[in-house]
């Protein structure tokens, strides 16, 4: 876990310390101006390269991830590791071979890995948010005390339809989300057609 905690320190290092950024960045993810490793001495670029190596080896041993102070697994943790594997990745090939055309086009790579990383992130709190909630429903119910069947009936015929508005409405917004993440990779293709 510490080496996960020290991989995902030297990319934000890397990103803020190291690289001046020509972008600004996202109000929740960094992306690394890999333009800026192409100025590095090649001693510098060789250790950074054996380090990102190795703690992207120790982060794949990983089973868990850190979130809001609390160890998690799953999708979450899957997800993080995936995005800073493929972030070591694209450093790791600019720290290699610093020639623009493979600068650009991992900057765009980069651009859109953290957009879909974002998005799944949103996706995950969604889901949390939506499970919290479901559990709070059926927690007041169980919790209140009925004086008969009757009114326990009524109760949960109430509690039934509560969980169904919030299905529904759960619903209804992952479907936003994908639509509109679905919107946006059609107009990033547009874009590189047009740059093409």
């Amino acid at each position: 876990m510490k080496k996960l905690i020290l991989l995902a320190a030297m990319v934000v290092f890397l990103t803020n310390a190291v690289l001046a950024q020509s972008k600004s960045p996202s109000l929740n993810f960094n992306y690394p101006d890999l333009a800026g490793l192409k100025i590095l001495p090649k001693s510098t670029r060789d250790s950074m390269i054996r380090e990102i190596r190795k703690s992207t080896k120790q982060m794949a041993k990983e089973k868990t991830v850190s979130v809001n102070g609390s160890q998690t697994g799953g999708k979450i943790a899957k997800a993080t590791m995936a995005y800073y594997s493929q972030i070591a990745t694209f450093m790791i090939q600019v720290l290699e071979n610093p020639n623009e055309a493979l600068i650009n086009r991992n900057v765009r790579k980069v651009e859109r890995l953290s957009a879909q990383f974002e998005f799944d992130m949103r996706l995950y709190a969604e889901e949390e948010q939506y499970k919290q909630e479901r559990q709070r429903i059926i927690d007041e119910f169980n919790s209140e005390e009925y004086e008969d069947a009757g009114e326990r009936r009524d109760a949960r015929k109430e509690m039934k339809e509560d969980l169904k508005d919030l299905d529904e409405d759960y619903k209804d917004t992952i479907k936003d989300m994908k639509d509109e993440r679905k919107d946006r990779l059609e107009e990033e293709a547009e874009q590189d057609r047009e740059d093409v």
